[in-house]
């Protein structure tokens, strides 16, 4: 079912045509002891339709649309997601191979794993002893990262320095930890509807690093989809980066959590 939902999306200004949009994720003091900005750009609300994939999940490309969704099981009960050892032994061991015939890669390198809630907590694990705290959910639609952070991360992953004209792919799985999913579910844009005019470098400021990504600005030509009801058999994959078709928004996908009205 088609949903209608507000998505709170980069506001174009002539500010960014001379600076680039940066978030600071740690307070900081200038010289004269004030705080820096935390931002210095603005945002704005658009109801958009985002449309359910669900009849179309077996005819969805990568190299097209830029996602799909990948039949898999990953051998975890929800609370497994809290032990890094259950997560490399069962999920990564199974969606490595996967993602390696999908991809026709010659490698798949794991960067992170991330979970997310509908709020800001902190978690304690099964046998009590690891506090897990993570993040809610991303409001805003983004890239998480340009060619450049990716071939830096790659590298860093690999131990060696990337060869000339090499392809690199940075690719996000994503599934809930219980099902059916049935609020803030991933919203992804088609990636064959926007434009490059719709991304914007962004700077996310970290101490000691600056993260490279991109921010979206709203084009009405864009076309939202999610999956109805998810299992955690359903594992969203979809492109973030690809050397290959840098300059082609085909093989760009942008992707925002939101929830949902009818939820």
């Amino acid at each position: 079912m088609d949903v209608q939902s507000t998505v709170r999306f980069l506001k174009p200004s002539l500010k960014l045509l001379s600076e680039r949009p940066y978030d600071l994720r740690y307070p900081l003091l200038g010289e004269d002891g004030k705080p820096y900005p935390k931002t210095n750009y603005d945002r704005v609300d658009i109801d958009i339709t985002i449309h359910d994939m669900r009849p179309r999940k077996h005819k969805l490309s990568l190299g097209r649309e830029g996602f799909v969704v990948l039949d898999l099981d990953s051998g975890l009960k929800p609370q497994d997601y809290f032990d890094r050892e259950k997560v490399k032994e069962s999920l990564v061991a199974r969606l490595r191979p996967a993602l390696i015939e999908l991809l026709g890669a010659r490698g798949v390198y794991f960067h992170e794993t991330v979970v997310r809630s509908r709020d800001v907590q902190t978690i304690t694990s099964e046998n009590g002893e690891n506090k897990v705290e993570f993040n809610g959910p991303i409001p805003q639609p983004h890239v998480d990262y340009t060619l450049d952070e990716l071939h830096r991360i790659v590298e860093t992953l690999s131990g060696e320095k990337l060869p000339e004209g090499a392809r690199v792919q940075s690719i996000n799985a994503w599934l809930p930890l219980s099902g059916p999913l049935q609020d803030w579910p991933l919203a992804l844009c088609d990636a064959s509807t926007a434009s490059l005019g719709d991304f914007h470098v962004h700077d996310g400021v970290i101490p000691h690093a600056i993260i490279e990504s991109y921010r979206i600005s709203h084009n009405a030509k864009q076309k939202w989809y999610y999956l109805s009801d998810q299992l955690p058999s359903e594992v969203l994959v979809f492109n973030t980066m690809d050397s290959a078709g840098l300059y082609s928004p085909g093989n760009i996908i942008v992707l925002i959590l939101k929830e949902t009205n009818e939820y």
